[in-house]
């Protein structure tokens, strides 16, 4: 069973270098997985931002996954890009996952940490859905 999650940017936290929301959520095996959230501008804001023929991707969520440097450890984020077209019209947004480089090695995880790399993907998931409820309708 899932805990609410706790914030952990409240000031007796003693945060200090994030950016977004970091939140620790406890899963059923009582392992606890700390999750960067940030906070994105909606559709509208990013589009009113963009000049004809622009695009930016805005960052919701961002886990590292993998143990240690020494055996492997990937960047995974799950990210909306919203762009105007040539015209100027709006191009729909894209969502997706990217699997990024963390440290001067190469990217990739050891098998023991896909568990790992499952549960992020799941809440990746769940995040797009509470972001893009309109896309299930």
């Amino acid at each position: 069973m899932s805990t609410a999650p706790e914030n952990k940017n409240a000031p007796e936290s003693g945060a200090t270098d994030i950016e977004g929301n970091e939140i620790r959520i406890t899963t059923t095996d009582d392992k606890e997985s700390i999750v960067t959230v940030s906070t994105i501008p909606t559709f509208e804001e990013a589009l009113a931002t963009l000049e004809v023929g622009d695009g930016r991707n805005h960052t919701a969520v961002s886990h590292v996954i993998g143990t240690t440097p020494a055996s492997g450890q990937v960047l995974v984020e799950l990210s909306r890009y919203d762009c105007r077209n040539d015209d100027g019209s709006a191009a729909p947004s894209r969502w997706y996952i990217e699997f990024a480089q963390f440290n001067l090695n190469d990217s990739e995880i050891h098998p023991r940490d896909i568990p790992q790399l499952i549960d992020a993907l799941n809440e990746m998931r769940e995040t797009w859905i509470r972001l893009d409820p309109e896309c299930f309708e």
